[in-house]
């Protein structure tokens, strides 16, 4: 069985359908041979919007390491009524972490803008140039080596979770 068969529909009707990621499913094409999410959606003949043509469906994405809850756009209405909900932040972003260490406080209150990194184009860095990125996090439970946390982001930048735990060493 591939990692791909594995994905839970959660919910689905005539506008959206909400889908549990898996970890190691990339969400959509990054010019490798790897099959994709929305290449399952689309063998699987869902009705996707083609908004952004080539990322049909998608909203929003997850990384490939990170699983959770997606909300799938089947027409171009659902998916502009998605994005300006997400841009008005009435979308509730929650993940939980492991951080490595013991962290020190129990909330932190993050706002600091991201950036790709000038020379290594594939990573991001927290930079006064960047876009915004707000972070909250709360810490659930410390491991002597590790933190379990409650981490809600009110914006969505790529990385934005790990960019803002690295910051915080």
């Amino acid at each position: 069985m591939h990692l791909i068969d594995t994905i839970n529909f959660i919910y689905e009707d005539d506008d959206i359908a909400v889908l549990n990621k898996p970890v190691g499913v990339v969400v959509h094409s990054d010019q490798t041979n790897q099959d994709t999410l929305v290449d399952y959606l689309k063998r699987q003949n869902m009705a996707l919007s083609d908004e952004l043509g080539h990322r049909p469906g998608i909203v929003h994405r997850l990384d490939k390491m990170t699983e959770g809850l997606m909300v799938i756009a089947k027409h171009n209405d659902a998916f502009n009524f998605l994005k300006e909900q997400f841009k008005a932040r009435h979308i509730i972003k929650k993940y939980y972490a492991v951080a490595q260490g013991n962290m020190s406080h129990d909330n932190y209150d993050i706002n600091k803008p991201i950036a790709r990194h000038p020379s290594k184009r594939h990573l991001f860095k927290v930079d006064p140039s960047g876009k915004e990125a707000i972070t909250s996090i709360t810490v659930m439970q410390r491991y002597n080596t590790k933190t379990l946390c409650d981490v809600r982001i009110k914006t969505g930048r790529t990385h934005q979770i790990r960019v803002h735990f690295s910051d915080l060493g």
